[in-house]
C-alpha cells in the first residue's frame, strides 16, 4: 500500500531520468579534435587544405620555446590556432597550455618535417588557451582570444611579424601585448559573425549559452 500520493513517485522519477541524461557523457572518454577554419570570412577551406593539414598533423613534428617553461618542446599540445597573413605570406598563430603564442609558417609544414615555430608572446602560466578570432577595428588588427583562466584577451595584432622571438624563461607575460575585457566572463568558444559581432558560447551558473557580443 502506498504511503505518498502517486505524483511523490512521479517527481521522483523524473529527477532519477534528467540526472541520469546528465551524467550520461561522464561515461565516454574525450574525443579531441581540431578546427580549422579561415580567419577570414571569404576565404574557404577546401577539400585540398583540409587533406594537407589532415597529412601534416599525422606526420610533422613542431618544435617550440616554451617561455613559460623554460625549454623547447615537441609534445605541447597546440589548444587553439588561425591562419593569419603576416609580412604577405600565409602562417598559423598558433597558443599552447600555459599560453605561448608562437607562429608557424604554413610554407614549412610538411609531411614528416621537423618544424621550428617561433614564440613572439608568454600570455600567462596556469591557463589554457581555448579559441580565438581575428577581426579589424577602427583601422587596428586584433586577435580575441577567450582562456579558461586569464578571462578574453584582445590582443593587439598590428606589426605581429615585427616581434622578436622569445628564448628566455618568463615567469609573467612578454612579447606582444594584449588587454584583458573583464565585460567578457565565462567565454569558451567564439566564432566571428560580422565585421563588428561575434557568437559567443558563455558558462555561467552551470549553464552554458549562445550570446552575440560586440567586438571590442
Amino acid at each position: 500500500m502506498n504511503r505518498y500520493p502517486v505524483w511523490k513517485y512521479i517527481i521522483i522519477g523524473l529527477a532519477l531520468m534528467i540526472g541520469l541524461v546528465y551524467t550520461t557523457p561522464n561515461f565516454f572518454g574525450e574525443a579531441p579534435a581540431v578546427q580549422v577554419s579561415s580567419a577570414k570570412a571569404t576565404v574557404k577551406i577546401d577539400d585540398a587544405t583540409r587533406t594537407r593539414v589532415e597529412s601534416i598533423l599525422k606526420g610533422a613534428s613542431i618544435e617550440i620555446w616554451h617561455a613559460a617553461h623554460g625549454a623547447f618542446e615537441t609534445n605541447a599540445p597546440i589548444r587553439t590556432f588561425l591562419s593569419y597573413e603576416i609580412d604577405g605570406k600565409p602562417e598559423l598563430l598558433a597558443s599552447y597550455t600555459c599560453t605561448p603564442l608562437v607562429r608557424i609558417a604554413v610554407s614549412a609544414l610538411q609531411p614528416g618535417a621537423k618544424v621550428k615555430g617561433t614564440t613572439i608572446a608568454e600570455l600567462g602560466n596556469m591557463n589554457r588557451p581555448l579559441d580565438m578570432i581575428a577581426y579589424d577595428k577602427d583601422g587596428s588588427h586584433y586577435i580575441l582570444m577567450a582562456n579558461s583562466n586569464r578571462g578574453v584577451m584582445k590582443i593587439a595584432a598590428d606589426g605581429i611579424g615585427q616581434y622578436e622571438q622569445i628564448t628566455e624563461r618568463v615567469a609573467d607575460t612578454k612579447g606582444v601585448p594584449y588587454e584583458t575585457i573583464t565585460a567578457l566572463e565565462g567565454v569558451r568558444r567564439l566564432d566571428k559573425l560580422s565585421d563588428t559581432t561575434a557568437l559567443a558560447m558563455i558558462s555561467a551558473n552551470d549553464e552554458l549559452s549562445l550570446q552575440t557580443i560586440t567586438l571590442p
